[in-house]
């Protein structure tokens, strides 16, 4: 089972005890507190055990003011041995069973350089073992460490596999200046702890979107709709309802995107397009509680328009294997595809049920054909083919169609086999693969949007 591990930061300020409770249910609540450690302990730690640990880091001030008893600055003595119940001490009160997790006070550098700020990146991250599940009190963290807590999050998460089950702030100053609270009754003390787990999942979602707009991958917005959506519906209205919008969101998207990683032409060609866009419709038009959330769903919506709008996706789909260098996909696609757009054509003008792009007869007699044009071979050396194929090549052979894609198709497969052979019988680099795939689209989309554009009459 993971570790779970609480870390938190601790000042000097002589903090005011008050009730700290939970932003999401007031009834929640842990009454009369100094420290806000105590109370995320009782709220959120109360299924640590003995295997579990507690991590609290102090300056060297810190230490002494907050950490041990009795050191608070006093302004009579001029000394810090103001009496003080110092976190050390409530720990062992709250945390003195045989069961209870471990408890450690640890040292930090002030942070008044670039140097410290890394020590401390280093002590802290070092204390944390792979797999660990991390609660995070950023409440009295000082300056700087709010972000570096963020950054450590996505530094642990690559190379220790951490998970993240809270980021929490405790808002004492909701109740106003500490004079102020002073003079209030306790009862009146009510601050909540606020969850911020939100802000580092927009994070993530961040970083998802970036990937699937600049490389493709949606792994990470599969795991996030999929695993990781519970803290982008805390106060979403229509919970259940948004939650299988957004499920249902990266299922489309991620057998989408593996279709065009493993060519899987016929479904692709299948792609219902329309259903993907009423589910981002209805995600946009929710009462999404992470509301930046949405501007992140126009890009990714944006990014997979070309899907939504288009009656040739294998020529869109090499399209997105160039862009995002898939080019040996890219090349299949196109050979492929260049087969099927010529038998629905060609079905349509014969109105013949031969030319099934589904079935495996006619897309070899298109390659034949194709191959015979560009090769200029006769028909008597037409070798090992029937008599009712030869018909049929006889009829197509001169189809203005078949006619203008004999040659790139014939430069498509011979780039295609030297991929197949993995170099072994060619000198093309890699590079050239690439460059030749972009010209090869742009050839293919040319005789596609000649044959495609609307007739004058």
């Amino acid at each position: 089972m993971a570790r779970k591990v609480f870390i938190s930061f601790l000042g000097t300020n002589n903090y005011v005890p008050c009730n700290y409770f939970i932003e999401k249910d007031t009834t929640q609540k842990v009454s009369n507190v100094k420290y806000v450690q105590e109370a995320i302990i009782k709220l959120f730690c109360n299924d640590f055990t003995q295997n579990d640990v507690i991590f609290t880091f102090t300056t060297s001030l810190a230490h002494q003011m907050n950490y041990l008893d009795n050191g608070q600055w006093n302004n009579k003595s001029q000394q810090y041995d103001l009496p003080n119940i110092g976190l050390q001490t409530v720990y062992k009160n709250i945390l003195g069973t045989s069961n209870s997790p471990k408890y450690q006070s640890l040292p930090i550098k002030e942070g008044f350089s670039e140097n410290e700020i890394w020590e401390i990146f280093e002590t802290v991250s070092s204390v944390i073992e792979n797999g660990d599940e991390l609660i995070l009190d950023i409440t009295h963290a000082f300056r700087f460490l709010p972000m570096l807590g963020v950054t450590l999050i996505d530094f642990l998460r690559v190379t220790k596999n951490i998970s993240v089950k809270g980021v929490f702030y405790g808002a004492f100053e909701k109740l106003g200046v500490q004079a102020k609270v002073l003079n209030m009754p306790i009862e009146e003390r009510n601050a909540p702890i606020i969850n911020l787990l939100s802000l580092i999942e927009l994070q993530r979602w961040t970083q998802a979107a970036n990937n699937f707009q600049q490389y493709g991958f949606i792994d990470d917005i599969l795991e996030l709709t999929n695993k990781n959506i519970k803290p982008i519906l805390a106060k979403s209205q229509g919970r259940d309802e948004l939650s299988q919008n957004l499920r249902s969101f990266g299922t489309i998207i991620d057998t989408l995107i593996k279709n065009i990683f493993t060519n899987r032409g016929k479904s692709l060609k299948e792609f219902n397009s329309e259903v993907l866009k009423k589910n981002i419709s209805n995600i946009e038009s929710s009462d999404l509680f992470i509301k930046p959330l949405k501007s992140l769903f126009t890009i990714i919506k944006t990014k997979i328009s070309p899907f939504n709008n288009t009656k040739e996706i294998w020529l869109d789909s090499a399209k997105w294997c160039s862009n995002h260098n898939l080019t040996q996909q890219g090349i299949t696609q196109l050979q492929e595809g260049i087969i099927t757009y010529i038998l629905e054509k060609v079905k349509l003008t014969y109105d013949d049920s031969f030319y099934d792009c589904y079935l495996e007869k006619p897309r070899v007699l298109i390659s034949k054909i194709l191959n015979i044009i560009e090769k200029k071979t006769d028909e008597e050396n037409w070798k090992g083919i029937s008599l009712e194929d030869k018909r049929r090549i006889q009829i197509l052979i001169n189809h203005p169609l078949i006619i203008d894609f004999a040659s790139i198709f014939a430069k498509i497969t011979s780039c295609r086999n030297d991929i197949q052979h993995s170099g072994y019988v060619s000198n093309a680099n890699s590079q050239s693969f690439k460059v030749n795939l972009q010209s090869f689209i742009k050839h293919v989309d040319d005789i596609v949007q000649k044959y495609d554009a609307p007739q004058s009459h």
